[in-house]
């Protein structure tokens, strides 16, 4: 065995030396394919597993092109991968797009227990990614948290960054110091009465959770769009009952960020790369709408090319009525996906 030492932390690392070792990161090679698995859906279409440290992210993939990048999907809260199965077959010249279920949602490894989903842990999900793909950009198409996510990623990472295409929300919530001090402490309580919780997840008759999801969703969801959403976010029991597949923490208001309008403006000034957001529904949102709007303002001044849209429908548009979009996509895309 080697005995070597990384950084200034004199940390011991044993190594086999059968092993090739990339020095660069702590993977063995053998670990680091581009998709530990492989399962093919159609002559066009696989789900895959890419593994990371604390297991793995699943993931849909639709395309075979392997000479160009694919654009990385993300859904938004408590959503999965199959939120984009309407729509990324009315973009299939655009292929290939990898779809993506975040940590804890969908097919995808839960976060180990005591951890928080933190909007960074998206962010570096994004930056590892990029990594382990050995991209020098990504190409981001998103929806709601996630929109709110890859806004942050653009700014602190505008010079990585290909493009945005951001559905509905566009950007984290503004907030006030005030604000934070009611919010964080209810969300960290939240937190800590959820591992008292009883691990056991409940179970459904699948119609009593398809009408659960839809009125939890404001009615942005259809029965389709639920049903569709479950082919990733449920598991069937032998009796035909079902169990939601995603971690219990996650009904837990995702924001522990305190970003104050001033500092999301300054923000926005640092994105560089084309923009599209398409906006839908302005009822779902928690704050005042000039607040979206300055970001918008901002965008269309600091991006090379910021494109907005006001395409009405609900939350879930791109899910519940793909064709609206396809135009400004398509238009889009042939711009920018080089």
């Amino acid at each position: 065995m080697d005995r070597r030492f990384f950084g200034n932390w004199k940390t011991i690392v044993v190594i086999h030396k059968s092993f090739k070792y990339n020095t660069n990161n702590l993977y063995p090679i053998s670990q680091r394919s581009i998709y530990s698995k492989v399962e093919p859906i159609d002559k066009d279409v696989s789900n895959v597993e890419i593994i990371v440290p604390w297991g793995k992210i699943a993931g849909k993939l639709w395309g075979n092109d392997k000479s160009k990048q694919p654009i990385l999907a993300l859904h938004g809260w408590q959503d999965n991968a199959a939120t984009f199965d309407n729509l990324i077959p009315l973009i299939k010249k655009h292929e290939p797009i990898l779809a993506i279920d975040l940590p804890g949602h969908g097919l995808s490894s839960w976060l180990p227990q005591g951890q928080i989903y933190l909007e960074i842990n998206y962010i570096l999900l994004i930056s590892r990614l990029k990594k382990h793909f050995g991209w020098k950009k990504v190409k981001l198409l998103t929806h709601s948290l996630s929109s709110q996510i890859c806004f942050c990623y653009a700014a602190l990472y505008s010079d990585e960054t290909d493009f945005v295409i951001s559905f509905d929300h566009l950007k984290p919530f503004s907030t006030t110091i005030q604000n934070y001090k009611h919010t964080l402490p209810r969300n960290i309580n939240q937190f800590l009465m959820t591992e008292e919780m009883e691990n056991k997840p409940p179970v459904y008759k699948k119609e009593e959770l398809i009408k659960k999801w839809i009125q939890s969703t404001c009615k942005s969801l259809t029965v389709n769009a639920c049903e569709i959403l479950m082919t990733r976010g449920v598991t069937e029991m032998s009796d035909g009952t079902v169990y939601i597949n995603r971690d219990p923490r996650l009904r837990i208001s995702p924001f522990y960020t305190c970003w104050s309008h001033e500092q999301l403006k300054e923000m926005a000034g640092y994105i560089k790369c084309p923009y599209l957001i398409i906006q839908s529904d302005k009822e779902m949102y928690v704050e005042d709408l000039k607040y979206y709007y300055d970001i918008v303002d901002i965008l269309k001044k600091s991006s090379n090319d910021c494109q907005y849209y006001f395409i009405p429908g609900t939350h879930h548009i791109h899910l519940t009525n793909a064709e609206a979009l396809v135009t400004v996509i398509n238009s889009f895309l042939e711009k920018h996906n080089k």
